[in-house]
C-alpha cells in the first residue's frame, strides 16, 4: 500500500511489542487521548527547530533519530507511559514521514477495539501478523490501520480501520511529562522480568490495597497490605551469584538505607502486561520522584512507565509526586 501520496506509511513485521503498548494504553488510560507521534530521522547537527518542529508543550520534537513515539496518561495524572519504536530497530521494513513532525491523537476507546481485531498473539488460528499505519494525503484526518493475518491454514485475512484524529482543546499538554524533571537514587535491574510479572500476580491474588515497593543494596521488596481484610503479604527478591551470563537481579543504591514508595496496587499492577511482553525491566524510585518503570522490549523498543506514589492527597500527581485512591 505504498504510495506517493501518504503523509506517513511504517510497515511493522514484529508487531507484538506494539500492540502490547497500546492494548495497555487503550485499556489503563483510557480517559484522554492516546498520542501517536512521527517522528522522521534529522541529520546531526542541523538547524535549529523551527516552531513547527515544537509541541504545544514547548518540547522540541526535532529529533536526530526516526521513529513512532506513543504517549498517554490517565485522568488522575497518576501514571504516565511514554514509549519508542526505532525506524530502525527491526520492527518496522518501511517508514515513511513527509514531515519531519507528526502527532496523532486518537480515541483510545475506538484505537482498543481496532487492535483487539488485530492482534494475532490471542487467536488460535494466526500464524503471523503483518501492521500496516498509514496517513493519506487525500484523507489527513485519518489514521488507516490495516492487519494482514496469515493463518496457520495458509489463508490470509486482511482488516482494516480507519480511525479519526482527534484535536485535543489544550493542546495535548497534559499527555507529556518530562522525566528529566525527576532524580532517581536506586535502581533493580533484571533481564528476567517475567518475576515481576510473578510478584504482581502475588499481589493481586493476595487481594493488597497498597504496595509499598523498597530497593536497597541487599533485596527488591514488595510488601501488599489490604485494610479490607488487615492481612500482608511481602515478597523479596535478593540477588544471587550465578552462572555468567545467566539473568541477574542487579541493584544500584546511592544510600545504604535505600529508598521505599507506598503505591496504589491498581496502578501498580499496570506494570504485569509489559513486564511479561518486555526482555527486561529496569525500576527506579527516588525522593519527591515517581517510580519509573523502562522495559525494553524487541527491536530496540522502550516503554517507559511513571507511577506517583500515593503518600498524600496533593491533586496534580505527577507534578506534585503523589496519588490518592479514589
Amino acid at each position: 500500500m505504498a504510495s506517493d501520496k501518504q503523509l506517513f506509511h511504517a510497515v511493522c513485521v514484529e508487531p507484538a511489542p506494539l500492540t502490547a503498548c497500546l492494548e495497555l494504553m487503550c485499556s489503563e488510560f483510557c480517559e484522554h487521548a492516546v498520542c501517536l507521534e512521527v517522528l522522521r530521522a534529522q541529520p546531526e547537527g542541523g538547524d535549529a527547530p523551527s516552531e513547527a518542529g515544537r509541541t504545544s508543550t514547548g518540547r522540541d520534537s526535532t529529533k536526530t533519530t526516526a521513529g513512532l513515539q506513543l504517549r498517554a496518561t490517565d485522568g488522575g495524572r497518576c501514571s504516565f507511559v511514554d514509549a519508542f519504536f526505532p525506524a530502525q530497530g527491526g520492527i518496522f521494513s518501511r517508514f515513511h514521514s513527509s514531515l519531519d513532525y507528526q502527532a496523532l491523537w486518537l480515541s483510545p476507546k475506538l484505537l482498543a477495539k481496532a487492535i483487539s481485531t488485530m492482534s494475532s498473539g490471542d487467536k488460535p488460528t494466526a500464524h503471523a501478523c503483518v501492521l500496516h499505519l498509514a496517513v493519506e494525503a487525500d484523507h489527513p484526518d485519518e489514521l488507516l490501520l490495516v492487519a494482514q493475518v496469515t493463518t496457520k491454514a495458509g489463508i490470509v485475512k486482511k482488516i482494516s480501520h480507519r480511525l479519526v484524529l482527534l484535536n485535543p482543546l489544550d493542546g495535548g499538554a497534559d499527555v507529556f511529562v518530562d522525566g528529566s524533571d525527576f532524580v532517581f537514587t536506586c535502581g533493580a535491574f533484571t533481564e528476567a522480568p517475567g518475576i515481576i510479572a510473578e510478584v504482581l500476580a502475588d499481589m493481586k491474588k493476595s487481594e493488597a490495597e497498597d504496595v509499598e515497593l523498597r530497593i536497597t543494596p541487599q533485596a527488591l521488596t514488595f510488601r501488599g497490605s489490604s485494610k479490607l481484610t488487615g492481612s500482608t503479604v511481602e515478597v523479596c527478591l535478593s540477588a544471587k551469584a550465578c552462572a555468567p551470563g545467566a539473568a541477574q537481579l542487579m541493584l544500584q543504591v546511592q544510600d545504604d538505607g535505600g529508598h521505599a514508595e507506598v503505591f496504589i496496587a491498581r496502578h501498580l499492577l499496570k506494570l504485569s502486561r509489559l513486564a511479561k511482553a518486555s526482555q527486561q525491566v529496569l525500576l527506579q524510585l527516588g525522593p519527591d520522584a515517581p517510580l519509573s518503570a523502562v522495559f525494553g522490549l524487541r527491536g530496540s523498543a522502550t516503554c517507559q512507565i511513571f507511577l506517583a506514589p500515593s503518600i498524600d492527597d496533593r491533586d496534580d500527581c505527577l507534578q506534585g509526586g503523589s496519588c490518592q485512591d479514589e
